[in-house]
């Protein structure tokens, strides 16, 4: 009786507690939908201010559109390679571009998608390495600063290397921290059991590979191998055991893959498996930069800097692309050192080692060659930036203090106090954004109301250009195109649309005045023009019009 009774309450006890579970596993965690709103807003960012490709990063940004578009048009991976320049070893780049423009068609948005995706691809990584590094919480804050940090936005919102620049760099950091972390727990391990050991050679691997696969993108990625190693080689130091030395050979044989896949697509695609890295070292060799500065990414990356003692202060926010995150990782590092947060190490190393480097390193094999310096290689180092300021944000909130009913004010001072800060790095992230989302459409506006008529235009209509990729950026359907500079004028056909442009494009000898039979001109700038236009001497891209005849000539 008292048995049965024993087994009825059993039974009993357990119903609530698998109905509990139940409630558990259906209900979705709040942190995921934080996070997915994390991620929504990254892409509303990108949508919001995207402008396609632009002079932002010169004349790169038209040229990568070009070259997918001809991988794509021509089905060969021939068109990869750009003769001997760097831009021949960028086929990591050139094929993800090519990837959405084969799926989404011919589009200004086809032509960024890689870029678009690839930073909220970065969004994630960061959120994933703030959660194997610290906890959720300060992950979500990581990443939140992350989706509206200004570099990453503006230069995700048009055709650029740099976003997946950042996003491998940070992949391959995630990738070594997971290695890392399951190396430990392998240590601790007390079975004969290989298997972990096997699944942290192979994260390791990956990540060296991945890394050395950036070179793919741009060669300037290839940097974030410098703090790979140096956590790895400090963390040898530290544990002095095989496990860490391990750690580094895989790593190494990581970079060996990483050459070895290079190599591989450059025989594939060129027939010479060391084509991709000549035209990386040819570029490197071939300069001369012996000049180091320590504070170049700092003042660029500050938006008030010290000019000199007659106008101590300057503000210009169209050459600061950072806003207030390089102040904000700062504080964060200092107040993470004085309560001596161990967790932020790796951070801590990936910002100092690459700034470094970015500033006193070498690209050349051969010879002691400071890198180029550039505003945006800075972004190898912003995910470090707003790990740093996630786990600070993190750790001064703190957890709120249940005393009964008694409300925990400091714990509402502290996060009004850090809610604020973000508000504000949120509020001038957006005028930045903004400022040179406007800058550069300003500045495209021309070309997109060429192309604009232009795309009106039946398939297969003849456009005479300047020789310049330019236009071709933005033109949806398939046209017969032809650079201006390599015809004459007798050799215009019946029906053809004319693109001036500036005078270094045309040759002296042809101008739109020599072409015969023009008989109306159509131009999408306001002012009216004759009915026999000269080529203005002096011309630029906001000069860009378009003329078009409709008579035998």
């Amino acid at each position: 009786m008292s048995t049965n009774r024993q087994k009825a309450n059993g039974r009993t006890m357990r119903r609530p507690h698998h109905a509990a579970a139940n409630r558990h596993h259906s209900t979705i965690s709040p942190y995921l939908i934080a996070l997915l709103a994390i991620l929504a807003f990254s892409a509303f960012m990108e949508v919001y201010f995207f402008y396609g490709p632009s002079q932002l990063n010169a004349a790169d940004d038209f040229l990568y559109t070009s070259m997918a578009r001809n991988v794509v048009d021509s089905g060969s991976l021939a068109s990869l390679s750009y003769g001997n320049s760097v831009f021949s070893s960028e086929y990591l780049l050139i094929l993800g571009i090519s990837a959405f423009y084969a799926i989404i068609g011919r589009s200004v948005i086809s032509f960024a998608m890689f870029g678009i995706v690839t930073f909220i691809g970065t969004v994630l990584v960061v959120y994933l390495i703030g959660k194997e590094l610290y906890n959720r919480k300060a992950a979500l804050i990581a990443a939140f600063l992350y989706s509206f940090y200004p570099m990453a936005v503006i230069y995700g919102s048009n055709v650029s290397d740099t976003g997946p620049m950042a996003f491998f760099a940070a992949l391959s950091v995630l990738l070594m921290i997971i290695a890392y972390k399951r190396s430990i727990h392998a240590r601790v391990t007390k079975s004969g059991n290989s298997r972990p050991w096997i699944r942290v050679a192979a994260l390791y691997v990956l990540s060296g590979a991945l890394a050395t696969l950036g070179l793919l993108i741009t060669a300037e990625g290839i940097v974030i191998l410098v703090p790979i190693f140096v956590f790895l080689a400090a963390s040898a130091v530290y544990w002095r055991n095989a496990a860490s030395m391990k750690g580094i050979l895989y790593e190494f044989l990581g970079v060996a893959a990483g050459i070895a896949v290079i190599a591989m697509l450059s025989m594939a695609i060129t027939g010479n498996p060391i084509h991709a890295f000549n035209a990386i070292s040819g570029l490197y060799t071939s300069i001369s930069n012996t000049q180091t500065n320590l504070l170049f990414y700092a003042y660029t990356m500050m938006p008030y800097t010290f000019s000199s003692p007659a106008v101590p202060i300057n503000y210009n926010p169209d050459n600061y692309l950072s806003g207030y995150f390089l102040y904000a990782a700062i504080a964060a590092t200092a107040y993470l050192i004085y309560k001596r947060d161990r967790k932020s190490l790796l951070p801590g190393i990936w910002f100092v080692a690459v700034l470094l480097y970015l500033s006193y390193g070498t690209m050349s094999v051969f010879r002691y060659n400071v890198i180029q310096f550039a505003t945006r290689y800075a972004i190898l180092f912003g995910p470090a930036m707003v790990l740093l300021a996630g786990r600070a944000f993190e750790t001064f909130i703190g957890n709120i203090r249940s005393r009964g009913r008694a409300i925990d004010y400091m714990y509402i001072i502290k996060a009004s106090v850090s809610a604020a800060i973000i508000i504000l790095m949120l509020a001038q992230s957006l005028y930045l954004v903004r400022f040179i989302s406007a800058s550069e459409y300003e500045s495209t506006y021309p070309l997109m109301q060429i192309a604009g008529y232009l795309n009106t235009l039946p398939a297969g209509s003849h456009i005479i250009k300047p020789y310049t990729v330019y236009l071709s950026a933005y033109l949806n359907k398939g046209y017969d195109e032809t650079d201006l500079g390599i015809i004459n004028s007798s050799e215009v056909p019946s029906g053809a649309y004319a693109v001036a442009g500036s005078t270094g494009d045309f040759p002296s000898n042809c101008g739109i005045g020599n072409m015969s039979g023009l008989a109306e001109v159509y131009s999408v700038n306001t002012a009216a023009e004759s009915t026999n236009p000269i080529i203005p001497q002096h011309c630029n891209i906001y000069d860009l019009k378009v003329y078009f005849r409709n008579s035998p000539g």
